[in-house]
């Protein structure tokens, strides 16, 4: 059977739509059920910024939207410390095409400090002293939202501290080698993200980190670098 150009475009232009409604309708049920694992990103961190750098952190927050989306197993993903005046906010609102208002996203103005009690809060920050061991669905988890081209040290750790709230690191040092000391282990937070949600579905550190860190950064996982020192 033949089917003209046109009509075929249009056929797969709506099971598009009807997939990514589908898929944003599953992150309005998350958010209103309210008993998955909660991801926020804290934006207060816009001052410490330059504009390049803001561009480059909007295009990583709409990679973390997106990696929302397909996750088969969302997380609860809230916005925090938001502000809808700032220069961050006009450019998400041009990067993802629609106003984050209007997304299956918590969007909230507060703290995460204002929301969620002390205790029960994680900062995920690379300076942390302490690996974070698992995922705990009483916790709320934070990712600074930032993306420093001169890699700003303790920047997200001195938020944390300062909020009294337990900060961990990515258990990067205790499951993988790095075979190219010169690279840096700092990740952009959509890496972060993409990590965190691959970890809950397999509970696997290794697998997770390696599916997110770029192979020229030399990282091999631990098991694997013992395997060739002993042959």
């Amino acid at each position: 059977m033949y089917i003209c150009s046109s009509r075929l475009v249009c056929f797969l232009r709506n099971i598009h739509r009807n997939v990514r409604g589908e898929r944003r309708q599953r992150l309005q049920d998350v958010i209103h059920a309210g008993n998955a694992l909660k991801v926020a990103l804290d934006f207060g961190f816009d001052d410490t910024m330059s504009e390049k750098e803001l561009r480059t952190l909007s295009n990583q927050v709409r990679e973390v939207y997106s990696s929302s989306l397909r996750a088969e197993d969302p997380f609860h993903l809230l916005f925090t410390n938001y502000s809808r005046t700032s220069l961050l906010h006009s450019l998400l609102c041009r990067t993802m095409n629609e106003d984050p208002f209007c997304l299956p996203i918590d969007m909230r103005e507060e703290k995460v400090t204002r929301l969620f009690p002390r205790e029960d809060i994680v900062f995920l920050t690379p300076d942390a002293v302490t690996a974070l061991e698992t995922l705990d669905k009483t916790k709320v988890y934070v990712l600074g939202a930032v993306a420093d081209k001169t890699v700003k040290k303790r920047l997200t750790l001195d938020a944390a501290e300062g909020s009294g709230i337990a900060a961990r690191r990515l258990p990067i040092k205790e499951y993988l080698h790095q075979t190219k000391p010169s690279y840096t282990a700092t990740m952009t937070i959509n890496q972060v993200f993409d990590i965190l949600l691959m970890y809950q579905t397999t509970g696997d550190w290794t697998a997770s980190l390696l599916s997110a860190i770029p192979p020229r950064k030399g990282f091999i996982a631990r098991d694997e670098d013992r395997q060739t020192y002993n042959k």
